[in-house]
């Protein structure tokens, strides 16, 4: 299928103890505000790491509600359990499992209707489990899937005997052995909007299963890896619906009664139900033959939309007239004569049959069946559908005629095509054995359809176009919140990862394959897989074992789990290359050094080095392109190129008879998706290679890499100042090099070089690839400097642009060709015009409008608008320019309002337009009559081209963004696969500077906070915001967590990010973290709690407990609460403590609150499983009855921790040196509490102080001790950095965000138990910093209470050693004198960041 394209590591046999926040008890008011899970480690009494993360209420409730909904933590209660049906599943792919039941053969039978639809199945269940078992059969289903009736062997199967659920059917003692199994389903086809399972679609039925779909049609194991025989009958209306397919070949038709009529098909192969396939409607045929290497006939037909079949016969007319199809043709002349056949027009018909061709060729894979059906529908999810012998394509990419497609649209056409026919194979006969394994169809046929495209165009170009769009979308994925790898671990919803790493790095990892073997030793592997596995379900190991044994070569190295290779599994692991050269002219060597690395990842904080095949050439630096051979030293010629094989850490290669200075061409062709760093590289290099490296990819490289360095140099030195206009600023700071200008003028006016490789060697990086480099960017600047350089550029070349687009002109008259010399003319052309309509001139627009008007192609046509829009869209566009614009695009909607798929454009281009208030424009358009939210491809066009305007989109406002997650949440309620697609505008989100993050992550939370939120748009939106504060909303928290125990049991690792889930979930997870040797704590706030209903005053102090638990029941009212309380006038005793505002203050002293209390938390503790509290809030009641609570609930040994945020002494804004007065009343609390820790926000103040201010000397007290409570009772004090308050989305007391590892490094390396914000988390690097710090901390040993002694505590410096074997150093002084730990003596660096730096003695 085409898709649309806190790491804590625990000693062994150590117990964590982990804090669950739990969800308020009031139905309808409760949020949970704040949590900090707490992970601690214990060793008898003493105590290792404590984790915390944090999870907040909503902020727009109001405080009284959200912040007393913490009040009493219950679970659901019974009148919130119809919530549970909206689940989350996490699945993952340690936890595959075979099926218990394969299914051989399946009969079904569509009775096809207008209002309902009967689905009847009939399937033949193997048994595949152990002898004597007989396992339950769970059938997945939908809601909407109604179930009518269940046969095991033709008797109807009693209600006893099965079990219905959302989710499917459980056949709960399915007979022994072999088993007929029917089943029948009614469906409303015309009501699902969502295009998954049958739907309609223009007034046709049509079918979408992958990934999951089949289960809306029927009750199936919809899995992958049962594979069966499918046989379909389809009945229907013939006169509404004279056409019915499915798989296969027609083996059956024929009349029925009432006007109806029938079909019956038979698939000989087995398939996964994901390939099923199914259309009925009223639809135009073209037919075409081809015949197979082995001189089978097979049938090739097209359907579409009566109105369309002109566009399919004007193709294939024009195609039958240009070559006669024989076998001959296709011999080493196929190629040429391709050529010639494409000088006509690209059609979906012909395409089929060069695929057909094609793949006999280069992988002797020749068709199997009789017939081959193409469908088109406007109506589709994807791109394409690859099912068996009924491909179904959405209408955009099969309708193409020269007036309506540009070249584009054709090339695009053109590699879909190939990609659905070459899946026959590689998904199809050989498909994967689970979702996580779909790189190994998806991956695999992108690097067959990407090859395919390269044979039938230029090559060069096909590399370079492939690569943009990797690094332009895939990297930015890579270095992003959504992450992944090729082979994802989990997955919630399968649709979600149909994503540019699967499919686009997927591909780039085949090809290094490829490039390791050789394209015959490639051909090898691919045979021996197939001859292996035809007909099977199988993973991205058996693909690698087939290439390794056919060629007989080790290929583990492939296989390694560090970097995202095939099989591999390690996210943001992209490796970097660095490249190191020397030449020494005295005996005319030259030597190459080449390292790897690889980003660490959590549980791998070191990567073993990989295989990297990175092509390789000299070219030596003289005046004319002299590209020499090369050889190693003592070895022999190995021509101009060559492949180096990285397999080391680091290699040396050393090239002899060099005679100069040699210029290395690396990572020639992009042969593996690595980033490179050549160490010492000029611009004079760079331009050297731009000017005569052989490698075209290369070439087009160095000027790509130019430019970058130009518009990032240019981007700072307009961001560090603020003197003038944006222009006078980067004129200031030198504007455009005259060096590129003058290469660009080289490239333009080189009449030896192809124009399509010009117009890309010209074009300047987009601002998708830009922002990745740039720190917290603006992108609103960022835009303006790359239009800066586009101005400059086009008025400095303007002769040479204009010289290139007369050129490359058309004569009026001209026909369309689609040839590749006539693409390349007709690029090279538009983007010189590009260039010009920047400049704004009235001449240049003039010319535009008469363009747009006069064009003969839609490629120009479209052009001359895009040129327009952007000469009217510029900020300060001339009014000239901007009428210019409105009148280009009212006339080209006049022109084509009857033709949908070229309207498309017309919403892509205005959408993305930076034209200043474009926003309401866009918003406009959603209520165009043209525009169609339940159309896919509508929403794509309009809201995803939104997102791509760095104006308006993320204008400072938010009002971009607001838009946008309006229109997530309502396509979500039509179309939640188009609507995760949508949410993932918001991807990039890091990269922009902190005021857009916080307007982009605020969309986020408000999109998770929604009820009745779609899986899809769920698990992305969570992926990007990474935990929220109505975290707890949907249900699904605790089986989440529940299923992460093995993980976190080994790698002492939360991931807090999702949501809570039912009663039942929760006691599930408390037992798994027990077993685990994982103690979970709950967030107990008892301080004050919201009352259920309202008093005869209207005050809110009636409590009425609906759970059910032992012990006394809640019943209070204004009696419970304490009587100095102001808002709610309570009658019990004065308050104990600090009053609350926001809600009413309990009376503690009170016996009967202390025993509900105490009642309500041993139920806690018994029935829901939970080890340790977490007190809220303490100040709000003497310290004795938080000692009482834990002597009679857990005990006195139990975990417990206490939050007192305690005032400090400040003069002003300024925190005194001396805060003995709060360690002393922290130390009285814990006199009184007797076995409760504390939170220690004295060492977090002292602590962020120093840093803020550059005073180290803080960081001793008078005594020579850490100045917070950790130097006082270091076994008592919870040292952090933040919590949920203090930094979070909170921001009350944030530590400095630029310093976070150096607070970490304290608290980590300090005594006392340090606690982490699971947000931290989230940053990679600061994540990798903070696992390096804890892998420290456990190896020396140190404890809460572990010797600490200082050494220095100087303004700019501080230096401590911990437990005799580490030393930490912070502070901006970079001369530690006498205190340096010396290698001599055992130190080693183990961890080092902004103004830290640690050693360890091993």
């Amino acid at each position: 299928m085409l898709a649309a394209r806190a790491s804590l590591t625990a000693a062994a046999g150590v117990k964590a103890v982990a804090r669950v926040a739990l969800r308020g008890s009031l139905a309808g008011r409760r949020a949970a505000l704040s949590q900090e899970s707490l992970f601690s480690s214990f060793r008898g009494n003493r105590l290792a790491p404590l984790a915390a993360a944090s999870a907040t209420g909503r902020a727009a409730a109001s405080a009284r509600r959200s912040l007393a909904g913490r009040a009493f933590a219950t679970v659901a209660a019974p009148e919130q359990e119809t919530m549970v049906a909206q689940l989350h599943k996490e699945y993952f792919r340690k936890d595959y499992k075979p099926p218990a039941y394969l299914v051989d053969s399946i009969h079904l039978n569509f009775v096809l209707n207008e209002d309902v639809t009967r689905v009847e199945s009939r399937m033949r269940v193997l048994p595949n489990h152990a002898a004597g078992e007989r396992p339950a059969l769970f059938l997945n289903g939908r809601e909407d899937v109604k179930l009518v009736s269940v046969k095991i062997n033709g008797e109807t199967v009693p209600v006893e005997g099965y079990e219905v659920e959302a989710a499917g059917l459980t056949i709960k003692a399915p007979p022994a052995g072999e088993f007929d199994l029917e089943i029948a389903t009614d469906l409303h086809p015309e009501q699902n909007t969502s295009l998954e399972g049958l739907y309609k679609s223009g007034g046709n039925f049509c079918t979408q299963c992958e990934a999951e779909g089949f289960r809306g049609i029927t009750f199936f194991q919809d899995r992958p890896d049962v594979m069966a025989k499918y046989t379909t009958r389809i009945e229907a209306d013939k006169a509404r619906y004279p056409v019915l397919l499915s798989n296969g070949n027609l083996i059956q038709s024929g009349e029925l009664e009432g006007g109806r009529h029938f079909t019956v098909w038979e698939d000989p192969f087995r398939k996964p139900c994901y390939l099923f396939a199914l259309v009925a409607g009223n639809l135009a045929m073209k037919e075409e033959t081809f015949t197979t290497i082995s001189g089978k006939t097979v049938a090739l037909r097209i359907f579409v939309n009566e109105h369309n079949i002109g566009r399919v016969d004007f193709a294939m007319e024009s195609l039958k007239r240009s070559m006669k199809w024989d076998e001959d043709v296709f011999g080493l002349e196929y190629k040429a004569h391709l050529s010639d056949l494409l000088k006509t027009i690209l059609t979906v018909s012909i395409l089929c049959l060069i695929c057909c061709r094609w793949d006999e060729d280069v992988f002797g894979l020749e068709y199997d069946l009789d017939l081959f059906n193409i469908v088109a529908v406007d109506d589709f999810n994807m791109g394409a559908m690859e099912n068996k012998s009924l491909n179904i394509f959405n209408s955009r990419l099969v309708l193409a005629t020269p007036d309506t497609a540009t070249d584009g649209d054709f090339a695009r056409i053109e590699g879909v095509v190939g990609h659905e026919y070459f899946h026959n194979f590689t998904g199809n006969r050989v498909t994967c054995r689970d979702w996580f394994q779909l790189t190994l169809k998806e991956g695999l046929t992108v690097y067959r359809d990407q090859e395919f495209s390269a044979d039938m165009n230029s090559r060069p170009v096909k590399r370079i176009e492939d690569v943009i769009r990797l690094r332009a979308a895939q990297f930015s994925e890579d270095n992003g919140p959504m992450a992944h790898p090729i082979r994802p671990e989990s997955y919630i919803k399968m649709d979600n990862f149909y994503t540019l790493t699967v499919y686009e790095k997927g591909a780039e990892v085949v090809r290094l394959y490829e490039a390791v073997l050789g394209k015959a030793g490639f051909r090898k592997g691919m045979d021996l897989y197939f001859q292996r596995h035809d007909g099977q379900a199988v993973t991205c190991d058996d693909f690698l074992a087939a290439m390794a044994d056919a060629n007989s070569e080790d290929l583990s190295s492939l296989a390694k789990t560090s970097p995202p290779w095939l099989g591999g599994t390690a996210r943001r692991a992209r490796p970097v290359v660095t490249a190191v050269t020397s030449y020494n002219p005295s005996d005319k060597t030259f030597t190459l050094k080449l390292s790897q690395t690889i980003q660490p990842t959590p549980g791998q904080p070191t990567k073993d080095p990989v295989l990297i095949p990175a092509g390789a050439g000299v070219c030596l630096l003289t005046c004319l392109p002299c590209f020499r051979s090369i050889s190693f030293r003592s070895g022999p010629e190995l021509g101009t190129e060559t492949v180096l094989r990285l397999t080391d850490k680091e290699q040396e290669f050393v090239f002899e008879n060099v005679e100069a200075r040699p210029v290395p061409s690396l990572l020639r062709g992009f042969s593996a998706p690595v980033h490179l760093t050549v160490e010492g590289q000029t611009d004079e290099d760079l331009l050297h290679l731009l000017a005569f490296d052989t490698d075209s990819f290369n070439r087009w490289e160095a000027g790509h890499v130019l430019a970058k360095k130009l518009m990032r140099e240019l981007y700072h030195a307009a961001a560090q100042s603020s003197e003038g206009s944006v222009a006078e600023r980067l004129a200031a700071a030198g504007g455009v090099k005259p060096s590129l200008v003058d290469a660009y003028r080289a490239l333009l006016t080189d009449k030896t070089v192809d124009g399509a490789f010009k117009a890309y060697a010209v074009s300047l990086p987009e601002q998708s690839e830009l922002v990745d480099k740039i720190p917290e960017a603006d992108p609103v600047l960022l835009y303006e400097v790359r239009e800066y350089v586009t101005r400059e550029l086009a008025q400095r070349l303007r002769p040479e642009l204009e010289a290139a687009v007369a050129a490359n002109d058309d004569a009026p008259g001209t026909p369309y060709e689609f040839t590749a010399a006539a693409c390349a003319r007709r690029a090279l052309k538009n983007k010189a015009l590009g260039y010009l309509a920047a400049l704004g001139e009235p001449a240049v627009t003039e010319q535009l409008a008469r363009r747009a008007q006069e064009a003969t192609n839609m490629t120009d046509e479209i052009s001359a608008l895009v040129a327009l829009d952007r000469a009217g869209g510029q900020l300060g566009a001339s009014p000239g320019c901007v009428a210019a614009r409105k009148a280009a695009l009212e006339g080209f909607f006049d022109k084509w309002q009857s033709e949908p798929l070229v309207l498309l454009k017309w919403f892509t281009l205005q959408a993305g337009s930076n034209a200043q208030g474009n926003l309401a424009a866009v918003k406009a358009l959603v209520e165009h009559p043209s525009f169609h939210i339940t159309n896919p491809n509508s929403c794509y066009s309009l809201f995803l081209g939104f997102a791509r305007s760095p104006v308006n989109f993320h204008a400072a406002d938010g009002s971009g963004y607001e838009f946008l997650g309006d229109m997530v949440l309502k396509v979500d309620k039509i179309n939640r696969q188009v609507a995760s697609r949508l949410v993932s505008a918001f991807s990039t989100f890091k990269n922009y500077d902190p005021a857009r993050q916080a307007l982009m992550k605020a969309q986020l939370q408000r999109i998770v906070d929604t009820e009745g939120l779609s899986d899809n748009v769920f698990e992305i939106a969570v992926l990007l915001e990474g935990f929220g504060w109505q975290s707890w909303q949907g249900n699904a928290w605790w089986r989440t967590l529940r299923a992460q125990v093995p993980e976190l049991a080994k790698l002492g690792l939360y991931n807090l990010s999702s949501r809570y889930g039912s009663e039942e979930e929760l006691r599930g997870l408390c037992a798994d973290l027990l077993r685990a040797g994982i103690r979970p704590m709950a967030d107990i706030v008892i301080n004050h709690r919201c009352a259920d209903d309202q008093d005869e005053s209207g005050k809110w102090t009636v409590y009425r407990d609906k759970v059910p638990h032992p012990g006394s029941s809640i019943a209070w009212g204004r009696w419970a609460i304490t009587c100095n309380d102001p808002s709610f006038c309570g009658q019990g005793a004065p308050d104990s403590g600090e009053d609350y505002g926001p809600a009413p203050d309990l009376d503690h002293t009170n016996p009967v609150v202390r025993d509900g209390i105490v009642d309500w938390l041993n139920w806690l503790h018994s029935h829901v499983g939970f080890e340790g509290w977490r007190f809220d809030f303490v100040k709000g009641y003497h310290p004795r009855f938080t000692a009482e609570y834990i002597e009679r609930t857990l005990g006195p040994e139990a975990f417990c921790v206490g939050e007192n945020f305690v005032d400090l002494r400040w003069q002003g804004s300024y925190l005194e040196h001396n805060q003995d007065d709060a360690r002393s009343r922290f130390k009285s609390w814990l006199r009184e509490a007797r076995h409760c820790r504390l939170f220690d926000f004295i060492t977090k103040g002292i602590l962020q102080e120093a840093v803020k201010h550059t005073e180290y000397s803080r960081l001793r007290d008078s005594s020579g001790r850490a100045p917070g409570l950790v130097g006082w009772f270091p076994e008592m004090s919870v040292t952090f950095v933040d919590n949920h308050d203090t930094g979070s989305t909170q921001q009350h007391w944030p530590f400095p965000r630029g310093h976070l590892g150096l607070g970490y490094a304290y608290i980590l390396t300090h005594p006392g138990i340090p606690c982490l914000l699971h947000e931290h988390l989230s940053d990679g690097q600061l994540r990798q910093t903070i696992a390096d710090l804890i892998a420290v901390r456990q190896r020396a040993g140190i404890q809460a209470d572990s010797k600490l002694e200082i050494l220095a505590a100087e303004k700019d410096m501080y230096v401590a050693r911990i437990n005799g074997n580490v030393t930490l150093k912070l502070g901006p002084r970079y001369d530690m004198g006498n205190l340096v730990p010396r290698k001599e003596d055992g130190w080693a660096l183990a961890a080092a960041g902004n103004d830290f730096a640690v050693w360890e003695k091993r």
